[in-house]
């Protein structure tokens, strides 16, 4: 093969990436790889099992073949690859909850819109359904439990590094502003016994919450406020948590996220915010100038330079003191009142 055809086979590849997507998605609404995993099985025992159409799946089959989540085994029948495995809901790794949402047919209109965004620099999302991310989930319920789900799952993956390394030894409470299900807090509730904790997010998100704060065993230490954080905040808490909220914002809505902090904001108080730092200069690494990407294709927000988060928190009338790495992607940027 040569150069110019390699070329060709690559970009081909990759304008595959929306059939691949989709049809990922497919196999997980249809619960496939839960199915699979407990035995290899016929396009025709699939569909009975899933009710899906026998010939449309056994079309689709030979295709997530193709793309090595499934591979044909003896007797006409399919078996679960190691990559497709990690589709199932509670494995190691699992990207069950990824593949929920990214592949949704939501998102996925979305990115029809990119060229838009580029001409625009308007929202893809807001441009493809009329109403901004935040209405869409409000307003269906499916959708809002998929990125809740997918959130909290992103979150408990930095959550121990998070709470490992920065500093909560003096802390007895806790506010998590914007904490979804509380899946940061609750880490750190485990890991520190002595501190009471409260989740802030929208009323939407209550009965997640207070579901996971039940399973863990913390409904003596962690209560769910519903609340509006460009509003007000409960005050003089030791440590406030804003994670993953300040990408989620133009400069002057978390300039208003960040003022509504410090407002809340003791003496002795505490900010710590959980977000990525995209490196000086034109070498990104791939996933930040995607997350970046993501932000602007779905809503206002981006990914921020060290430079851009200290401008923001010194506008905001806030210091930043320390910034630790957690080795898993986020740093943790402490701040305090100037």
């Amino acid at each position: 093969m040569t150069n110019d055809q390699a070329a060709t086979v690559a970009l081909q590849q990759m304008l595959g990436g929306p059939t691949a997507a989709s049809l990922i998605y497919t196999a997980v609404e249809l619960d496939l790889p839960e199915l699979l995993g407990q035995a290899p099985a016929t396009g025709a025992q699939l569909a009975a099992r899933s009710g899906a159409d026998p010939d449309a799946l056994s079309r689709i089959l030979r295709v997530l073949a193709g793309l090595g989540i499934v591979a044909p085994a003896a007797g006409g029948r399919y078996s679960l690859t190691p990559l497709g495995a990690l589709l199932r809901r509670d494995v190691p790794g699992s990207a069950y909850r990824s593949a929920r949402l990214m592949g949704h047919p939501a998102i996925q209109r979305a990115w029809t819109s990119l060229p838009h965004t580029a001409m625009t620099g308007q929202p893809a999302f807001d441009h493809a359904h009329g109403i901004d991310f935040m209405a869409y989930m409000i307003a269906d319920a499916d959708f809002a439990d998929r990125f809740n789900e997918f959130m909290s799952e992103v979150t408990e993956r930095v959550a121990a590094a998070v709470v490992a390394d920065a500093d909560f030894a003096d802390a007895k409470t806790a506010v998590d502003v914007g904490g979804g299900a509380g899946a940061l807090l609750r880490a750190l509730l485990h890991a520190h016994p002595g501190v009471q904790g409260t989740i802030v997010d929208v009323a939407l998100l209550r009965e997640q919450a207070e579901r996971s704060i039940a399973m863990d065993g913390l409904g003596d230490r962690c209560v769910f406020i519903a609340g509006d954080f460009f509003q007000e905040l409960p005050t003089d808490a030791d440590v406030y948590l804003l994670k993953s909220v300040l990408h989620d914002w133009d400069d002057d809505r978390a300039l208003a996220v960040l003022a509504t902090c410090r407002a809340a904001l003791g003496e002795h108080s505490r900010l710590l915010i959980v977000e990525s730092a995209v490196p000086d200069g034109s070498a990104v690494p791939f996933d930040v100038a995607m997350g970046d990407l993501i932000m602007l294709t779905m809503g206002t927000g981006r990914e921020r330079t060290l430079a851009e988060h200290t401008a923001l928190l010194e506008r905001a009338g806030l210091r930043l003191r320390t910034v630790t790495p957690t080795g898993q992607g986020p740093a943790v940027l402490e701040a305090t009142r100037s």
